[in-house]
C-alpha cells in the first residue's frame, strides 16, 4: 500500500515539457531538494539526470542522423549521452524544471494566504 501512495505522490510532481518538438516527462524538485541546493551551483546535467524521468514518442531518428523511425525506450544513460550536445533540448528542460518548482512554490504560498473557510 505504501508503495502505491509513494507512486501517487511522485506522479503529482510530474509534468510534461516540450523541447525542440519532443516531449519529456520531468519531476519538479521537492521543497527539501531546493533547500539543499540553495547556495550551490548544480551542473545542468546533474539537474537533468535527477529530474528528467522519461520521454514520449522519441524515435532513434530524433537522436541520431540516419537513425530509423523506431521508438526508443528512455534510459538515463542514453538520455545523458545524447542531451549533452543538445542545448536546444537541455536549456528548455532546465528552465521547465525551475518553472515547475516556482509554480509549486507559488501555489503553496497562495494556499497559506487563504483564510480558513471554517
Amino acid at each position: 500500500m505504501s508503495q502505491a501512495l509513494i507512486d501517487k505522490i511522485r506522479a503529482q510532481r510530474q509534468t510534461d515539457i516540450e523541447a525542440a518538438g519532443l516531449a519529456f516527462i520531468v519531476s519538479r524538485p521537492t521543497d527539501l531538494d531546493v533547500q539543499e541546493m540553495r547556495g550551490k551551483t548544480l551542473p545542468a546535467l546533474d539537474l537533468l539526470k535527477k529530474y528528467v524521468k522519461g520521454w514520449r514518442g522519441v524515435k532513434e531518428s530524433d537522436l541520431i542522423n540516419g537513425g530509423v523511425p523506431k521508438l526508443v525506450e528512455f534510459t538515463q544513460e542514453l538520455f545523458s549521452e545524447w542531451v549533452g550536445d543538445r542545448p536546444d533540448i537541455f536549456n528548455p528542460l532546465v528552465s521547465g524544471i525551475i518553472a515547475a518548482y516556482e509554480q509549486h512554490a507559488q501555489q503553496q504560498a497562495d494556499t497559506l494566504k487563504k483564510p480558513d473557510a471554517g
